[in-house]
C-alpha cells in the first residue's frame, strides 16, 4: 500500500495553548497506519484579520500515512 507524506498545522489561541498542542501531538501518534516523522518547534504569532483576540501558538507535524 502506498504511503503519503503529509504536513498538519497545529494552532491554539485560547486556554492552555501549550497543553492543547501537546494533546494534539499525542493524538497524532495514535492514528492508525500513521507515523509521526517530525514536529516543529512551537512558535507564537499575532492573530491576522480579527486582531482583537489572544496570540496563537503554532506548530507543524510531518506524518507518513497510508
Amino acid at each position: 500500500m502506498k504511503e503519503y507524506r503529509v504536513f498538519i498545522g497545529l494552532g491554539s489561541n485560547l486556554g492552555d495553548r501549550h497543553g492543547f498542542l501537546t494533546m494534539a501531538a499525542a493524538g497524532l501518534k495514535e492514528l492508525r497506519d500513521t507515523r509521526v516523522v517530525w514536529y516543529s518547534s512551537i512558535y507564537e504569532s499575532d492573530p491576522i484579520g480579527k486582531t482583537d483576540q489572544p496570540s496563537f501558538l503554532n506548530a507543524v507535524a510531518e506524518l507518513e500515512t497510508r
